[in-house]
C-alpha cells in the first residue's frame, strides 16, 4: 500500500507540473487575445493567416481523441469485470484512435498556410498544438506499455493501478485539447468567409472588435 500511495502521490505532482506548464501557454495566448493590436487590424488572428474551419477536421480530431478516452475507460471497466478479451480489444481501439489523432494533426500541419514565424499568433499556435502533440505521444507510449502488461495478464481485478494512471494522463491530454480547440479554432474562426450573416455578427463578438472600436 505504501508503494501504491507513493506512486499516486508522485503521479499527482507530475500531473500538476504538466497543468502549470500549459497554464503558461494559455496565459500568453489569452493575454494576446484580450489585448488586440491595431497594427493587426484589431484581430486575434492577423490578416492573411487562414485557420482550419473549426467544424471540419479540427472537430473530427476532437471527437477522435474523446472517443479514444472513452474506449480506454471501457477497457479499464472490462478489466475490472475480468473480461480480458473485451479489455484487450477496447485497449487496442483506444490506442488506434490515438494514432489517428496524431496523423490528423500531422496532416493539418502539412496543409496550414502559415508557420511558427508568422506573427505572435503563429508562434503560439504551433507551440501550444505542438507541445500538446508531444504529450499525446507520451500518452501513447504510456498506453502502449500498459496495454502490453494487460495483454500478458500482468493486471488483476484489484491491481490495475498502472492502466488507471495511464488513463488519467490520457484524459488530461483530452481536456487540454478541448481547451485548445475552443481557444485556437472556435474563437479564431474567420467568420467573414461564411455565407450565413449570423457568423459575421458572431465574429464581431468573439474578436471583441465591437468593444474596441466602439
Amino acid at each position: 500500500k505504501k508503494v501504491r500511495k507513493t506512486l499516486i502521490a508522485g503521479f499527482i505532482l507530475f500531473l500538476v507540473s504538466e497543468v502549470l506548464f500549459f497554464v503558461g501557454f494559455f496565459w500568453t495566448y489569452f493575454d494576446r487575445f484580450f489585448h488586440l493590436s491595431a497594427f493587426l487590424g484589431s484581430r486575434s488572428v492577423p490578416f492573411g493567416l487562414e485557420m482550419s474551419i473549426w467544424y471540419k477536421k479540427p472537430l473530427v480530431a476532437t471527437l477522435v481523441l474523446i472517443t479514444s478516452g472513452y474506449l480506454g475507460n471501457a477497457a479499464h471497466y472490462w478489466m475490472k469485470m475480468k473480461d480480458w478479451h473485451k479489455a484487450v480489444s477496447y485497449s487496442i481501439l483506444c490506442i488506434l484512435f490515438g494514432y489517428i489523432f496524431l496523423i490528423m494533426q500531422l496532416e493539418e500541419y502539412m496543409h496550414l498556410l502559415f508557420d511558427i514565424s508568422d506573427s505572435v499568433f503563429g508562434s503560439i499556435f504551433y507551440l501550444m498544438t505542438g507541445f500538446h502533440g508531444f504529450h499525446v505521444i507520451i500518452g501513447m507510449i504510456f498506453l502502449n506499455f500498459q496495454h502490453d502488461r494487460l495483454y500478458y495478464y500482468h493486471f488483476s481485478q484489484e491491481r490495475n493501478l498502472g492502466y488507471g494512471l495511464a488513463l488519467v494522463y490520457w484524459h488530461f491530454v483530452d481536456i487540454i485539447w478541448i481547451l485548445l480547440y475552443v481557444s485556437l479554432y472556435l474563437l479564431n474562426y474567420n467568420f467573414g468567409q461564411a455565407e450565413n450573416p449570423y457568423h459575421s455578427y458572431f465574429r464581431i463578438v468573439t474578436n471583441f472588435s465591437f468593444f474596441i472600436n466602439g
